[in-house]
């Protein structure tokens, strides 16, 4: 049932052989596909310019003749351009950002912070199930009572987040009606702490990493302040993205601020979830969360057609995570899509079979049915 959901990701890609099989830096860096825009231009860290295919398949599109993406890291910055006509449409995870423009005549928003499509982008702390002291289920309990979503979501979510401790949105099919994760109860995590400290040295000592973000700074220290509270050393560390890829995926942290999983079909998650990916030294399975239960469910979620029993495979996993406890869940990463009243159809695609496609989800839209009002 997830094949055409996989035919829109890596494994559906098709990739020209002349570039394939040219080894220059040139070739790598200068895509040759099918799609409906063709490269024109990249200058690292300031644009990447594309221009319109006139052999696109589809008669008639795209609308745009060139369209122009500009990294622009600081989410203060990214609003002010909008605002400044110098950007005609920002993709933005800044929950103040949808707050401050989403009532605005001036702009057009779109998020996907209520659709129960599949699985969300989620925000949560993953935990190291392979490297002390994380790799201790005890040490993950405490964690999670020490943890209070609620507080989190007050402080940082503008009004505009609830909270979700769980893999799937609130009307999902494959969320159950209680998953068991563990609620906030900060005399219980004390109590858990005091018990696995003899097995580490006598102390619990944590460091926590993220990417330099004013907002991700706050929340990190918001959370080291949680898990000090119960008993626990917590230092912090915000570090460049490519070396904090390297870390999740070598394996080479405790704790760390991250955000995934967002998917039109739960299957798509697997390689995120599966024991199977869980192994040095590269692991796609970041916290390395070794439940064979987990594996089991997971099958049994991708190779039934049967809906119910993909239904009850999928609130399985979410159980077993509640249990495990690999990731501490926040809320739904807050996603938005604005545009000014110029820029037209920009989370309405249609398919070609002429129905309606995914419009926004989880920082990802389509260009291809974009035009503008004069």
């Amino acid at each position: 049932m997830a094949f055409p959901a996989y035919l829109a990701t890596q494994v559906g890609y098709i990739i020209a052989l002349a570039q394939l099989n040219n080894p220059t830096s040139a070739a790598q860096t200068m895509p040759i596909g099918t799609g409906p825009f063709k490269y024109s231009s990249w200058e690292p860290n300031d644009h990447f310019t594309v221009v319109k295919n006139p052999d696109y398949w589809r008669s008639g599109l795209p609308y745009l003749d060139t369209v122009t993406f500009k990294p622009i890291v600081e989410d203060e910055s990214r609003e002010n351009s909008l605002k400044s006509n110098t950007i005609d449409l920002m993709v933005s995870h800044d929950p103040g950002i949808i707050r401050d423009l989403r009532d605005s005549s001036s702009y057009q928003q779109v998020t996907d912070l209520y659709s129960t499509v599949g699985e969300p982008d989620m925000d949560f702390i993953c935990l190291n199930c392979e490297t002390g002291p994380t790799s201790d289920l005890t040490v993950r309990q405490a964690l999670a009572y020490a943890t209070n979503p609620e507080e989190v979501v007050k402080l940082f979510g503008d009004g505009v987040l609830t909270v979700n401790t769980s893999l799937y949105p609130p009307g999902s099919i494959y969320r159950p009606a209680d998953n068991g994760y563990p609620k906030f109860n900060l005399a219980k995590a004390k109590e858990l702490v005091a018990k696995a400290a003899p097995n580490h040295g006598g102390s619990i000592s944590i460091q926590l990493i993220d990417i330099p973000d004013p907002r991700q700074a706050l929340i990190i220290q918001a959370l080291q302040s949680m898990w000090q509270a119960a008993g626990m050393t917590v230092s912090l560390n915000q570090i460049q993205q490519v070396t904090y890829i390297d870390q999740l995926v070598g394996g080479q942290f405790q704790a760390a601020a991250d955000e995934q999983f967002a998917s039109p079909d739960p299957d798509l998650n697997y390689v995120w979830l599966s024991p199977t990916t869980a192994n040095p030294p590269i692991a796609l399975n970041f916290a390395r969360n070794k439940d064979p239960r987990i594996e089991t469910a997971l099958q049994q979620g991708r190779t039934h057609s049967d809906k119910s029993a993909r239904v009850e495979a999928y609130q399985t996993v979410d159980k077993l995570l509640a249990e495990d406890l690999p990731y501490l869940w926040f809320s739904r990463a807050p996603w938005s899509i604005t545009g000014n009243t110029t820029v037209q159809n920009f989370a309405n695609p249609i398919l070609p079979d002429g129905t309606k496609g995914l419009g926004f989800a989880g920082g990802v839209f389509s260009p291809t049915q974009i035009w503008m009002k004069a």
